[in-house]
């Protein structure tokens, strides 16, 4: 089996963005608006503070991050 540097790259990165994703909805749904966010991912910290284009296989999840983000 060949796996392709990007298709690992997209894999990691869907990880790290589902994982800010269900942490920002387990603290607003525990009543916790206000923290500091910290990310070692620049590449996950650029798509949430940039947005993604629709077609871009993580833009749901990353316009919902900016969703619960903008509430702060």
């Amino acid at each position: 089996i060949l796996y392709s540097p990007c298709i690992l790259t997209l894999e990691n990165l869907n990880v790290e963005i589902q994982a800010i994703y269900h942490g920002l909805k387990i603290s607003w749904s525990k009543g916790l608006q206000k923290f500091i966010y910290e990310f070692n991912s620049t590449t996950s910290l650029e798509l949430i503070s940039h947005g993604v284009l629709l077609t871009h296989p993580l833009a749901s999840l990353v316009d919902m991050i900016r969703f619960y983000i903008a509430q702060d």
